[in-house]
């Protein structure tokens, strides 16, 4: 892992979604790859993307290949996902928590866990790369 603060990261995402707090476990999960990736390009002398955005994390992280284009996909799906619960949406916004439950007739909390789980995913993923 990189450092204390991910593994902090990395363990509270898990126990909120254990525990079923599945707002809290997108958007720390997120926070833990955001974090890796920067603490990964950090390590290898891109001291220029310490406060460096996920997008521009994630530009750098494609140019040395170490995400394909599948990996890059799921970790902006999941940016999506982070970011309608992280910032205000209108109601019924196409997309949203609140719209997609309407769509598929299903209740929010279960569109979260759904959201949760995929994020968890891509974390538990970006762990394995890591450790290779």
């Amino acid at each position: 892992m990189c450092g204390w603060i991910a593994k902090n990261l990395y363990e509270e995402a898990w126990y909120c979604f254990v525990y079923g707090q599945f707002l809290s476990s997108i958007i720390l999960g997120m926070a833990y790859i955001e974090h890796t990736l920067a603490a990964l390009l950090f390590g290898t002398g891109r001291s220029h993307l310490e406060r460096a955005n996920i997008s521009e994390l994630l530009r750098e992280a494609v140019s040395l290949n170490w995400l394909n284009q599948e990996e890059l996909d799921s970790i902006q799906h999941a940016r999506k996902m982070r970011n309608n619960v992280l910032h205000f949406r209108r109601p019924l916004i196409e997309g949203g928590i609140v719209h997609r439950s309407v769509e598929r007739k299903e209740q929010p909390y279960s569109i979260l866990e759904e959201d949760a789980r995929y994020i968890m995913k891509v974390m538990f993923h970006l762990i394995d790369k890591e450790a290779v």
